[in-house]
């Protein structure tokens, strides 16, 4: 009896992670003293992931400078660098799709060294 169950309830899992898709997402972050808005745009070509990430903190937009990119199914997983206030910074987002939203949590570090400076959650949408 626990074996059509166990099958059913994987399916529906199954069926819940859907693979992420080149695009644009929008969103928001929220971190232990900030929050703002996110931007995502995700590319693929010739089997290849290219992404740019925007943010914004205090209003004020931060650009960022996509060190690595990751797509495994429904996961996802960049690594970002940007300066705030002169100093050098990297951030690390990792998620999931499920439907239309992109989420997950974020982890900033000083560029090269191994303590976190901030860490948080992330969703977006499909950007229309």
């Amino acid at each position: 009896m626990w074996k059509p169950i166990a099958v059913l309830t994987l399916a529906a899992l199954a069926a819940c992670a859907e693979p992420v898709a080149s695009g644009s997402y929008r969103g928001k972050w929220e971190g232990g003293s900030a929050s703002g808005d996110i931007r995502l745009t995700m590319q693929q070509a010739d089997g290849q992931w290219k992404a740019s990430v925007s943010f914004t903190i205090g209003g004020q937009d931060v650009p960022c400078t996509v060190k690595s990119i990751a797509v495994d199914g429904e996961k996802i997983k960049v690594v970002y660098s940007f300066d705030i206030q002169g100093n050098r910074l990297e951030s690390t987002i990792e998620g999931a799709m499920k439907g239309t939203k992109l989420s997950g949590k974020y982890v900033t570090r000083m560029a090269g060294e191994s303590s976190e400076v901030d860490q948080g959650t992330w969703e977006t949408t499909t950007a229309q």
